[in-house]
């Protein structure tokens, strides 16, 4: 509408003023001389400012181009600044799901799609554009994918709101260490897991089985709620009483922990802890009660060998039951898997009443014997455990036919696939985390938290549960590497001209790393890294680093699955490819597939939406 027009809406009136243009063109079949699409163009005293046009969206068909209407909206000067940009939607008359707005920047037209319906006139943010140095301007036309003439589409009032936009978060970067070592990993990552299978609900329900005693029968119940059966008891002293012979010393020493229950794994070390109650009833009455403590640690080497050590102690017995004995006790590794006991029972496998709490122990060593040089297999493994009593009404031997707990595929064994020449077993559901070296490589390790804080899939971060997962292919690494940072084409890399660079010059560096599934070059339809959130390393004046948002591309959304960066040639090159991960992956044993999480020392525990100062 011409400036100064009244407004007809009661109660609204022109508080703004006009600082562009608005035009419309019609098509048509480019051989008459009308424009039949001038028919199907109405207003409304709604919208902003009370007035607004409308058509009907179309099919991108012959019929539909024919009666195509384009609406321009375009400001009059040129921006010093980038812009977000705003559309102006009204309460009715605005049908479409499918509107497809055209937004013009200093790199090509961009394509934001926007559903139109609401129930009030709102303005709606299309995003943040590149502007600076350009007059910006904003199309949209009646044809959608669903176009069949029947849905209203607006043409309501656009909004240039230009700003100093903060895409990458402020980072304090210092100069580089070249000598400083690689972290190194250690197996100390204590991770909880779900509880074994014959346990989860054993806290509610007890397994009844007849003995070989007419009249008696054993319940069991599996519990690792271990406090209330006085868990304290556990770090006792595990020397005996009476001169006993002694427990033997622990495989797994953090298992001795009190703060430690369930099922807890490192990467090669295991600790399940949890009490066994039996209860014995003969002919329907409760003879006595007896818990146990029972620890169960698993001790995972670089060889085939892994091996597997019981301890028990009982926290209370009852006097009517007399003694108690362990009856049974069992551990099995299926398939391909040989077991056999190390030694004997280390202190007597029987306990008086009151006075005896004597630990004793056990060891069972497993051997993988399939272990052909190229393969990896996983191992299940089952406990067997039953106990007797002494007295008369709590007689006889229960059977043991099924594992009192059974863990699924926890150990993984292979030879020479992790790494090369060797065999090894770890526990495939521990999650190791690699530590970047931020001393040596800080722009980069900066770049990569970035990413992984920013980017909305998280890849790498342990607080998200977003591993990234290893992939061995060198054909496929090298393909993400050109697909991620490819030099011609669309979305070419192009390095940016304020970014530094070292004897190696400016490198185009991805993230997440072409050698995961995670790299963006896996997914489709990804066809180049124009896609990806763009940053640029640079060394400033005072001898600090801080990245900035590449804008020779579209400002990132932080919805991207990828990242690029110009960065220094040694950063590029050893930060994510270098011997630090690959000796990660060495030590960890992590298999093609495997997964693991990244930490960025000295940048753990920063705000992505603050200043963060990393110290040398």
């Amino acid at each position: 509408m011409p400036a100064g027009t009244p407004v007809v809406r009661a109660g609204c009136s022109n508080s703004w003023t006009n600082s562009g243009t608005f035009s419309f063109d019609f098509a048509n079949n480019s051989v008459e001389t009308v424009y039949p699409a001038k028919v199907d163009l109405h207003q409304l005293g709604a919208g902003f400012g009370g007035h607004f046009w409308f058509g009907h969206t179309r099919a991108d068909d012959t019929k539909g181009q024919r009666l195509k209407i384009t609406g321009d909206w375009k400001l009059n000067r040129e921006l010093d600044k980038d812009a977000r940009v705003w559309v102006h939607l009204p309460d009715h008359g605005a049908q479409t799901k499918l509107a497809k707005y055209q937004i013009k920047t200093r790199n090509s037209w961009r394509t934001r799609t926007v559903s139109q319906p609401g129930d009030s006139n709102r303005w709606v943010k299309l995003g943040i554009f590149r502007t600076k140095g350009i007059v910006p301007e904003v199309k949209l036309n009646t044809i959608t994918s669903d176009g069949t003439g029947d849905e209203d589409i607006a043409f309501d009032a656009v909004a240039f709101e230009p700003g100093d936009w903060d895409f990458v978060p402020d980072i304090v970067i210092p100069e580089g260490d070249p000598d400083a070592p690689d972290p190194v990993w250690e197996d100390t990552d204590r991770q909880k897991q779900p509880n074994p299978e014959g346990t989860t609900l054993a806290a509610n329900k007890e397994r009844c089985v007849a003995t070989d005693h007419e009249g008696t029968r054993q319940c069991v119940k599996l519990d690792y709620d271990i406090k209330k059966y006085g868990a304290g008891k556990w770090q006792q002293s595990k020397s005996s009483r009476s001169g006993v012979t002694a427990a033997a010393a622990p495989l797994v020493s953090w298992c001795d922990d009190p703060t430690v229950s369930g099922y807890t794994i490192t990467r090669r070390e295991g600790c399940n802890k949890l009490a066994v109650v039996i209860r014995w009833e003969h002919n329907g009455e409760t003879v006595g009660t007896a818990v146990f403590a029972v620890r169960e640690e698993i001790l995972l080497e670089n060889k085939a060998v892994f091996r597997e050590r019981m301890f028990m102690s009982p926290l209370s017995l009852d006097v009517s039951l007399g003694t108690v004995s362990l009856d049974y006790w069992d551990a099995i590794c299926t398939p391909d898997c040989d077991e056999a006991y190390q030694g004997t029972w280390d202190g007597l496998t029987m306990w008086e009443p009151i006075v005896d709490t004597h630990w004793a122990s056990a060891t069972r060593t497993f051997t993988w014997n399939n272990a052909v040089s190229g393969t990896s297999q996983k191992f299940d493994r089952g406990t067997f455990l039953n106990f007797k009593a002494a007295a008369p009404e709590a007689a006889g031997a229960a059977a043991t036919i099924k594992p009192s707990w059974t863990f699924w595929g926890e150990v993984e064994c292979d030879n020479s696939v992790a790494v090369t020449n060797s065999t090894g077993c770890v526990f495939a559901k521990n999650t190791p985390t690699w530590q970047t070296n931020t001393k040596r490589y800080p722009a980069a390790a900066a770049y990569y938290w970035v990413l992984r804080e920013k980017l909305a899939d998280h890849p790498g971060s342990k607080k998200y549960n977003k591993p990234m997962h290893r992939m061995t292919d060198k054909v496929q690494q090298e393909h993400d590497r050109t697909t991620i940072c490819n030099k011609t084409g669309v979305g070419k890399w192009t390095a940016h001209p304020d970014a530094t660079g070292d004897t190696q010059g400016v490198q185009c560096d991805e993230f997440p790393f072409a050698a995961t599934l995670e790299s963006g070059g896996i997914p489709t339809p990804v066809v180049n890294g124009g896609i990806c959130a763009q940053l640029f390393a640079q060394k400033q004046d005072d001898g600090t680093w801080r990245l900035f948002d590449d804008d020779g591309y579209d400002p990132p959304t932080w919805k991207e699955i990828c990242g690029r960066a110009s960065m220094p040639g040694k950063q590029n090159g050893g930060a994510g490819r270098g011997p630090g991960l690959s000796g990660f992956f060495t030590k960890a044993r992590v298999q093609n597939g495997g997964a693991f999480y990244m930490e960025v020392p000295q940048m753990e525990g920063c705000n992505p939406d603050d200043v963060c100062v990393i110290r040398p």
